[in-house]
């Protein structure tokens, strides 16, 4: 059955082979959204190792800074590899936010869809249509039913799964830009001549001093 289809003008009668056919198609986006899920643990696996290592490395430039300074040079190794990591981190954000969006379409035609059979059928049983006593209707909307709710439980899993993931990247994120922007400063000290540099702070103090 697919989820786009409009129940109410299918025909009683093809009913039960068209629920069995959209049974087929449940049962291959099940399996496919398992290999996803797998494909998603490992990817949050990835992120949250990724997530620990780029802690690490902050806390390292943090201390080494605190001890030693950072040179002109050591600030602009600093900002390439930032620069690296909120490229790669963009990157992987925006592929994320795709497919979740991509699952949250797909899980509302399901449920769409789920609601639609369940209406028409209702109806059926209301009216006391033969249909719904012949020609396998009863079991072909049972199993139709049971993948649908199935795919949407799973779905709806995965979804949040992914929420979580990007909740991580961009907080990832967040850190990576805190410091491009601490390490951009460091060099525009760093390239500044110092005369230019004891202007500036003279300037400053004397903007913070009350006058006599």
């Amino acid at each position: 059955f697919s989820p786009k289809a409009k129940t109410s003008a299918i025909n009683p009668d093809k009913l039960p082979d068209i629920l069995a056919e959209g049974a087929v198609k449940l049962e291959s986006n099940i399996a496919a959204l398992g290999q996803k899920e797998e494909t998603g643990r490992k990817s949050a696996t990835s992120i949250s190792k990724d997530w620990e290592d780029l802690q690490a490395r902050i806390a390292a430039l943090n201390a080494s800074m605190a001890v030693n300074g950072l040179s002109l040079a050591e600030a602009r190794e600093t900002l390439e590899h930032l620069n690296r990591d909120e490229k790669d981190l963009t990157a992987r954000l925006n592929g994320i936010a795709k497919e979740k969006e991509v699952l949250r379409q797909k899980s509302q035609e399901y449920s769409d869809a789920l609601a639609a059979v369940e209406e028409q059928v209702a109806e059926l049983v209301k009216s006391r249509h033969p249909a719904y006593s012949l020609n396998g209707l009863q079991d072909a909307y049972r199993k139709y039913r049971q993948l649908a709710q199935e795919y949407l439980k799973r779905a709806n899993a995965y979804h949040e799964h992914l929420g979580v993931n990007i909740e991580n990247l961009e907080a990832a994120k967040t850190l990576v830009g805190n410091r491009l922007v601490f390490s951009m400063i460091i060099i525009c000290l760093r390239s500044m001549p110092s005369s230019v540099l004891l202007s500036a702070c003279s300037s400053k103090k004397s903007s913070h001093t009350a006058p006599a």
